[in-house]
């Protein structure tokens, strides 16, 4: 449990504003802590190679999709846990985890044929569009497993232990990014794309398995079976939120395939301006996931009437962040713009950048 936070008797929430605040800043910070994954990446990939950069992010979005949206739907299954808590059955908080733990095993099943086989059929083979995707999709179940240990720490409060092991995670990351991406002289070849999709998988299993250790050490290593019954629920909250996040990232992964054929400029320029989308949405995700974890809870204490002021909260929040964000951009878009500038950059394609953010 957090520091300090207070909750009412039978562990349940109040929606009130702070609580709201204070469960869904360290969520905001965990989210960071994942995008910044994808944005080192395409930061170091930006100073590597401009081809190299639109390639990661063309074949990187489409292989998000599929990876993230299992993330989802394992990190879901926090809903049934704060309803379980709500409820007072603290007893049952782990059974949603060792569902989305059995699913996550057997995802190697998808996750191996569609990371050898998927890249030839979604870009041209042998390109480094389709290393990335293949090298990246290789990792899929680590999203699950991140999912997974996420939803118990995140439904049970504990939002501090899912940052903790995010920071570790995106530590590996940026080092591995750095050594991969652009080699050591004499002792490692530069690997470009594939360093890249290497080095976040590699991050993203340390993160999970950081993850997974710290919940086994908290349920003393007792392994609980597959239950349909217990499955339905997950799958019931965790569902719809996948399937609309893997459309959405499947579908911006189509948008960068068009703007390729188009030309080098636009891709560039979108690769670029969409680099910066996945940190900016940490506010949004953050309040996402701290309404669904108070909600769950107040729907196990029976108290729904109090869901109503947690939602208007949230979005008074939301809209105070799309204003800020919207506002810095649009008066300091050449701060932002030249964190990604490398020689590469023509004078059009620095003035299509401007306009971009």
């Amino acid at each position: 449990m957090l520091k300090g936070w207070k909750m009412e008797k039978n562990n349940t929430y109040t929606g009130s504003l702070r609580e709201l605040l204070r469960l869904s800043i360290p969520l905001m910070l965990t989210w960071i802590s994942t995008t910044i994954m994808l944005l080192v990446d395409r930061l170091f990939l930006s100073h590597y190679s401009l081809e190299a950069l639109g390639a990661a992010v063309n074949a990187g979005t489409i292989a998000w999709g599929f990876a993230y949206g299992f993330q989802v739907f394992a990190e879901m299954s926090q809903v049934v846990i704060a309803q379980y808590r709500g409820a007072g059955k603290l007893e049952k908080q782990t059974y949603p985890v060792w569902q989305m733990l059995w699913l996550v095993l057997f995802s190697a099943l998808l996750y191996v044929p569609l990371a050898f086989y998927g890249g030839d059929v979604f870009f041209v083979k042998g390109s480094l569009q389709s290393q990335y995707f293949t090298w990246f999709l290789l990792f899929g179940p680590a999203f699950g497993l991140i999912g997974a240990g996420s939803a118990y720490f995140i439904g049970r409060g504990e939002n501090r232990i899912v940052t903790i092991a995010a920071v570790f995670g995106n530590t590996v990351n940026v080092v591995l990014d750095y050594l991969m991406i652009f080699g050591i002289k004499g002792v490692l070849s530069p690997m470009g794309v594939k360093g890249a999709a290497i080095a976040t998988g590699i991050g993203m299993s340390v993160q999970g398995l950081i993850l997974l250790t710290l919940f086994l050490r908290r349920t003393n290593f007792k392994v609980l079976r597959f239950d349909m019954a217990e499955f339905r629920p997950c799958f019931r909250v965790g569902a719809p939120s996948s399937v609309f996040m893997m459309v959405e990232l499947v579908g911006w992964g189509l948008f960068f395939s068009m703007m390729a054929k188009a030309g080098y400029v636009h891709l560039t320029v979108t690769s670029i301006c969409h680099s910066l989308l996945p940190l900016l949405s940490c506010v949004g995700w953050g309040l996402q996931k701290a309404v669904s974890t108070i909600t769950g809870n107040l729907i196990g204490a029976k108290k729904v009437e109090k869901i109503p002021s947690l939602l208007m909260r949230a979005l008074a929040l939301l809209c105070g962040h799309i204003a800020i964000v919207g506002l810095v951009l649009f008066v300091f878009p050449d701060l932002v713009m030249r964190v990604f500038q490398n020689k590469e950059l023509s004078p059009e394609l620095v003035e299509l950048l401007r306009v971009g953010f």
